[in-house]
């Protein structure tokens, strides 16, 4: 009497298919951290690294294009006022007393923090 219901119930999912696949044949699935530590690397940290490297670059060589058009226009600007000046002796004395002089006072003020910072 309990064989016959029994009998139905089990053979649909035989002839028909289960309703769930794994429920006839089931397997276990183990991934080590190895893997997954390799994924993470390749798929999400290696493109982000090479991302960011490329454009650390870009900004790095805008930055070194741009800083090198400003000190060969100061070098320039130097260049023409050192030959202006050449033309004019007494100028040319006139900035080296000035310089000396500005270079005696920055020694000392200098000296005089140097001596404040001891005591």
């Amino acid at each position: 009497m309990l064989r016959a219901p029994t009998t139905v119930f089990v053979t649909p999912p035989f002839v028909f298919g289960p309703p769930n696949p794994w429920m006839i044949h089931s397997q276990a699935y183990h991934i080590t951290m190895d893997d997954i530590y390799t994924w993470y690397k390749e798929e999400i940290v290696n493109p982000w690294v090479r991302s960011f490297l490329e454009e650390g670059e870009k900004s790095l060589i805008g930055t070194i294009k741009l800083c090198s058009k400003v000190a060969e226009g100061l070098v320039t600007s130097a260049v023409e006022r050192y030959i202006q000046e050449m033309e004019n002796p007494i100028a040319v004395y006139g900035n080296l007393v000035a310089a000396e002089k500005a270079l005696r006072e920055l020694c000392i003020r200098t000296i005089g923090l140097q001596a404040s910072s001891r005591q």
